[in-house]
């Protein structure tokens, strides 16, 4: 199981890896409607994660409501990529839907297209694809190399004072060909 610690502060990120957190979700706000947080949080979280050996994965989304995206949101997105990406981080987590609650896979593709090197992961738009395309979607984020999916879809257990979320459908790591779903959550 994967498991990666939400942080939306350093303060916060330096508590996670003292209790010996070793990969890092990165956001700013409620885990449910994070956004991605400023150039500056990032660099210095990287920096530091990095002299700790902590992987660094950060949230890539331009609005804390919904998955459906204009084409400015989709410029901004992909511009804050390619920040991520200088900046040393070592997985992005994107999401995209059209309308119609299906994977938007021109989107998904461009934005994970832009990560070139780095990590991408399914973020919590997967939690909003209609019933029906949800096989459809799994296979495809499988097929483009996706390497985790982020869900809420869980049950959480407890650890000291860390908390995780664990992924408890069958379907998920199936659909992933034995890659394991992601979980996160706060400290």
């Amino acid at each position: 199981m994967f498991s990666e610690i939400y942080v939306t502060d350093f303060h916060t990120l330096v508590q996670a890896i003292q209790a010996g957190a070793k990969k890092i979700l990165l956001g700013a706000g409620n885990l449910d409607q994070a956004v991605t947080v400023s150039k500056g949080f990032i660099a210095e979280a990287s920096k530091y994660a990095h002299e700790h050996q902590v992987s660094v994965t950060l949230i890539i989304k331009a609005k804390a409501q919904g998955y459906v995206y204009s084409d400015i949101e989709a410029k901004m997105m992909e511009a804050d990529i390619f920040e991520a990406q200088a900046l040393g981080v070592d997985a992005v987590a994107i999401g995209a839907l059209t309308d119609a609650g299906r994977l938007d896979l021109d989107l998904m593709e461009q934005l994970s297209a832009s990560a070139g090197g780095m990590q991408v992961v399914a973020n919590f738009a997967v939690d909003e694809i209609q019933a029906d395309a949800q096989t459809e979607a799994f296979t495809w984020l499988a097929d483009h190399d996706f390497d985790k999916v982020m869900t809420t879809n869980a049950s959480v257990l407890a650890t000291s004072d860390l908390f995780y979320l664990e992924v408890s459908e069958q379907r998920l790591t199936e659909a992933l060909s034995g890659k394991t779903a992601v979980i996160t959550t706060k400290i």
